[in-house]
């Protein structure tokens, strides 16, 4: 295989990231899925700059693939097969790493005082098991030296793996590996290939959209810790009657929200998708509690205190604004009239 370039030195077949403090991840829900797509369309791919192994094609960040091609030629290594695999669309370098698996793993275990039925079923499982991993596999010849594979030249194969970049090429480092007999089957996964291209994944996604989904979800599972504060801070401080203002000016319930707002803006820090979203000359406003953006939050917060059964609304307005009660209150006033009343009852 002289024109296929030589990968012995990265053996390991794993993906060095940049070391950075946030991981960066993108916000489109296909990316850590397999794309099931065309070789050509692999070589028109371009390498992002934020992470190793992560590649833009159109609109979409790619770093898993799922290929059909034949097998074009082999090198046998020791721990791997270099292949060059083609589509009729291009062809790309493959590497297979070898498993330990051979065709003989049924046969080698003993089965002795096994019913006929648990025997049909553990060697079904163990054929589903081999099919499962990569169809290469190793065996010794007589002296224990040479390999062999069930690969060759010629054979159509389904792979699915990471791309790689490797001397400025695209590669794949495979993790599964199996041989197509059926040739409807590899007309059928081209034809997928080249639908999904054009009605899934040129489509370009809506990251503000989805930032607000997980906006969304992040917020109605952090705002229960939230309610759970403002309460002990009502509680502690004797708020038992109070207005919306009350709240917006009491020096802890801001630190709260804001320390629940900041939280929040930690967690949905996704790059790059995130200069799309907001970009960063506008993250300084939402870490300072504006305002109006303080009013709104204190507002939602006594919505969701109201509706949790936490306060409850009052008949007495406090300077003509809407007030608010804490059944605490409530219960302090009805043991203080309790205990007089046990108290009158013994004198």
């Amino acid at each position: 295989m002289d024109k296929l370039a030589d990968d012995s030195q990265w053996i390991n077949g794993t993906v060095l990231e940049i070391p950075s403090e946030k991981c960066p991840v993108v916000l489109d829900p296909l990316t850590k899925m397999n794309f099931r797509i065309l070789i050509g369309d692999i070589l028109s791919m371009s390498p992002s700059s934020i992470s190793n192994g992560l590649f833009i094609f159109a609109s979409r960040f790619i770093s898993y693939v799922d290929i059909v091609g034949v097998v074009r030629r082999i090198d046998v290594r020791e721990n791997y097969y270099l292949t060059q695999v083609d589509d009729g669309t291009g062809q790309v370098i493959c590497t297979i790493w070898r498993k330990d698996v051979t065709p003989e793993m049924p046969d080698q275990i003993s089965y002795c005082n096994q019913p006929t039925e648990s025997l049909a079923l553990g060697q079904k499982l163990i054929r589903l098991a081999v099919r499962a991993t990569p169809v290469i596999f190793s065996t010794p010849d007589g002296n224990g030296n040479n390999l062999s594979s069930s690969l060759g030249v010629g054979d159509t194969v389904h792979l699915r793996g990471r791309l790689q970049l490797f001397r400025e090429s695209i590669t794949v480092s495979v993790n599964y590996c199996r041989i197509i007999k059926d040739p409807q089957e590899e007309l059928d996964s081209l034809l997928q290939a080249h639908h999904l291209k054009t009605h899934i994944y040129s489509q370009p996604y809506n990251p503000a959209q989805i930032f607000e989904n997980l906006k969304a979800d992040l917020q109605k599972s952090s705002d229960g810790e939230l309610l759970q504060r403002i309460q002990r801070v009502i509680e502690s401080d004797g708020l038992f009657h109070f207005t919306a203002l009350d709240l917006q000016l009491h020096a802890q319930v801001i630190n709260e929200i804001r320390a629940c707002s900041e939280l929040m803006v930690d967690e949905l820090c996704y790059e790059p998708d995130w200069n799309i979203v907001l970009p960063q000359n506008d993250t300084t406003n939402i870490r300072s509690m504006e305002s109006g953006r303080l009013k709104s939050r204190v507002l939602e917060i006594i919505d969701k205190l109201l509706k949790e059964g936490i306060i409850y609304r009052s008949a007495d307005p406090i300077g003509g604004m809407s007030s608010y009660h804490h059944p605490c209150q409530t219960k302090g006033m009805l043991h203080l009239m309790i205990k007089g009343r046990i108290l009158n009852e013994k004198f």
